[in-house]
Formats: structure tokens, C-alpha cells, sequence
């Protein structure tokens, strides 16, 4: 036939099809199911916040007082670790160096005044005291004495570098369980840097609920408060109020939303929650909070119009 000889039809086809593969890309997919159904707001009014998991009495970051290599690592992460048990030692070399001399020199120190004392005694041990002159007793009673006080600082030194050396041993400053070690055997550990280990108690956890400054003023140590979560929304877990930290600090743990600020700052407040037996829980796990908000209105005196004391008259 003449029509499928003509190049309009073949162009019209084209066209067709182009429009076709223009449609299907511009179709919007469906949106997908949640994986994990969000939090529901247990309360009809409500404070919305955001938490993280922490040990009880917060976690303990275990740092260094100085640089230095690990000689030896005593522990590995999920170890129960007792009050004062002794974690790492680091490389104490150096400082069994210099005790070795400076032992040495308490020796010499000794030595030299028990020369001393051994020679006043025999001077004050002559009967005629015209045999000996007073000038001389003073110099070594002054020598005694001067001997003495290099002795005493002979010891303190050793004392001193005594006390170094068991500083390099890092104890756990109380009972609980490692929960991050960052350190090897043989690593260069950097004072002040990123903490070496970090320490906790997991008998009871606790969350660190950032409450926006805007309702800052409406929290309250009596009302309820839940936990969600956020890989199990089904799961409430009632919280216990422990204290208020006084002390509006930027918000760190940010969202990502397009309305959401960098320079927001928030309240912390400390809950503290029994580990539940059905659904495992760990430290450094967020958590959703939502906080039961009182039907009182925080009065301000910002618009109040101060009277006058002749408006009195």
C-alpha cells in the first residue's frame, strides 16, 4: 500500500512512540510503604523530642594523661569491668629510666649523710671542748642539714616518678561494661584526642531528651513521657524523670529538614527506663519522645504596661 511507503507515517509512529516513552518517565510512582510505621502521639496535648540512649549516669569516656604507645590491653568490648580494675597500660620505659638513676641517687644521698652525721658525732663526742671550735661544730651541723634536705629530695623524686608510673595505668573509674574500645596493643594513643574506651553501666539505661528552647518552659517532673523506638514504633516504653539539665545548649543532632536551623538550640532532660525483655535496646539508639504538655499557659510580662506612680493620685 502507498500509506506504508510514506515517510509522514513512519515520522507519525515515531512520534507516537516518543510520546508514549514521555508519558511512562513522567508518570509519578506511587510513593512506597513504610518500612517502619511512624511513632503515635500517645497524648492529646504533647511535647515532641528527640533522644539518644546512654548508660546510666551517662557514658564514660576513658581518655590518656599523656601520649604515648599501648603496652599492654587488658580488656575487649562486652567485658564487665570492676570499680578501679585496671583497663591498658601505656609504655612506661622512660620513666623506669629515670627511676632507676634516680633511685641510685637516693643511695648517694644516703651514703653522704651518713658520713656526715658519723663525723659530727665523733666531734661532739670530745669532752674537751677546747679541742674542737664552735665554728666547726656549726659547719657540720650545717652540713648534716644540708645533706638531709638532698636525701628528702632525693626520695620525693623517686616518689614523684613512682606516681608517673602508675598514672600510665588506666583503671575503670567505676563498675560496668566496655562498651567501645578504640585501642590495640602497640597503638599511639593522642592526649585529648578521641576517647581510648568507653565505659558503662547497662543494668538500667537512660535517654537524653532534647526539648526544643520554644517549649523549654512547659516541661514538668511530673507528667508522663514515652519512648518510641524508631525501628519499632509498637513499642512504648513508659520513662522516669530524672533531672533537668539547666542549660540550653545548640542542638547537635540535627534532621536534615529544610526548616530545621543550625544555630536551634535545646534543653536536655534525663529519663531513665528498665531495659525491656522483648526488644533488644542499645546505647547510642535514637529514640522518638513524646512528653505529656500540662494545660497551663506560661504568663510573660513582655507586653505588660508598667503604671505610672502618679497614675495612682
Amino acid at each position: 500500500m502507498t500509506i506504508f511507503r510514506s515517510l509522514t507515517f513512519y515520522l507519525a509512529l515515531g512520534g507516537i512512540a516518543l510520546a508514549f516513552s514521555l508519558m511512562k518517565q513522567l508518570t509519578t510512582p506511587p510513593p512506597e510503604p513504610f518500612y517502619f510505621e511512624p511513632a503515635i502521639n500517645p497524648f492529646d496535648q504533647t511535647i515532641a523530642a528527640g533522644g539518644v540512649i546512654e548508660s546510666v549516669d551517662k557514658n564514660i569516656e576513658i581518655g590518656v594523661p599523656i601520649s604515648g604507645l599501648v603496652k599492654e590491653n587488658f580488656v575487649k568490648v562486652g567485658n564487665h569491668v570492676a570499680e578501679g580494675q585496671v583497663l591498658f597500660h601505656l609504655d612506661d620505659r622512660d620513666l623506669l629510666a629515670q627511676l632507676l638513676v634516680q633511685k641510685a641517687q637516693a643511695v648517694a644521698a644516703q651514703a653522704g649523710l651518713d658520713r656526715l652525721q658519723d663525723q659530727l658525732e665523733r666531734l661532739e663526742s670530745i669532752e674537751d671542748i677546747r679541742a674542737v671550735s664552735q665554728e666547726e661544730l656549726k659547719t657540720r651541723r650545717a652540713d648534716v642539714a644540708i645533706a638531709k634536705a638532698q636525701l628528702a629530695a632525693a626520695d620525693a623524686q623517686v616518689t614523684q616518678t613512682i606516681l608517673l608510673i602508675e598514672r600510665l595505668c588506666i583503671c575503670s573509674p567505676k563498675e560496668g561494661v566496655i562498651l567501645q574500645n578504640n585501642i590495640r596493643k602497640g597503638e599511639f594513643v593522642v592526649a585529648g584526642g578521641s576517647s581510648a574506651m568507653i565505659v558503662g553501666k547497662l543494668d538500667r539505661l537512660q535517654v537524653r531528651a532534647e526539648i526544643d528552647e520554644q517549649n523549654a518552659s512547659y516541661i514538668r517532673p511530673q507528667t508522663a513521657a514515652y519512648a518510641f523506638p524508631k525501628n519499632n514504633s509498637s513499642l512504648k516504653i513508659p520513662l522516669t524523670f530524672e533531672r533537668i539539665e539547666p542549660f540550653v545548649v545548640p542542638k547537635l543532632s540535627l534532621t536534615g529538614k529544610s526548616d530545621e536551623k543550625v544555630d536551634t538550640r535545646v534543653l536536655q532532660v534525663i529519663y531513665t527506663f528498665d531495659k525491656p525483655e522483648s526488644f533488644p535496646l542499645y546505647v547510642g539508639q535514637q529514640v522518638d519522645i513524646f512528653i505529656e504538655r500540662p494545660s497551663i499557659d506560661v504568663q510573660t510580662n513582655a507586653n505588660k504596661v508598667v503604671e505610672s506612680p502618679l497614675d495612682a493620685i
